[in-house]
């Protein structure tokens, strides 16, 4: 739904309008990973994807630095846009990206993280456990603005579990 005041005074692009749409699929890799490697195995991996076009032709950018990734947006087109067609593509380029990655050797992104401590806790017969968590919080600047506040805790335990 469009409010009123937007249809007015800007102009509507209708993506749909030649029987086309883009889709993005993000995908993050390892801090570690080479990017320039990430974007040439996904742009290749999605040539065989069957239901993308050709033209306009499937591009891969670096999208941004996230909390434990590098994220990159996979973009490409398909044709009579409806939700099953986008559901299945969106499934087909997910799983065959992953697998390319996978034969590839490249590192994808996790979600999970380490607790960095300085030391080998493992040695001296510790254990660490994380877990990543989010809320939502009022922001200081505009106190009408509600931003997502992303924490990771990290609790240092005997091996042994005692």
């Amino acid at each position: 739904m469009l409010p009123n005041d937007v249809v007015s005074s800007n102009t509507i692009i209708n993506i749909g309008r030649k029987g086309r749409l883009r889709l993005d699929v993000e995908v993050g890799i390892d801090y570690a990973t080479d990017p320039d490697h990430a974007v040439a195995v996904a742009k290749e991996t999605m040539k065989d994807v069957d239901e993308i076009l050709t033209v306009p032709t499937p591009d891969v950018v670096l999208k941004q630095f996230g909390d434990s990734a590098v994220l990159l947006e996979l973009r490409f087109w398909i044709e009579k846009p409806s939700s099953r067609r986008k559901w299945r593509v969106i499934t087909a380029v997910v799983r065959a990206v992953k697998h390319a990655y996978d034969r590839e050797v490249l590192r994808s992104h996790s979600r999970s993280r380490r607790c960095r401590l300085g030391m080998n806790v493992e040695a001296f017969g510790w254990s660490t456990f994380s877990r990543r968590f989010s809320f939502m919080t009022k922001s200081t600047r505009n106190n009408d603005e509600l931003l997502r506040v992303n924490r990771v805790f990290c609790v240092l335990f005997p091996a042994s579990g005692v």
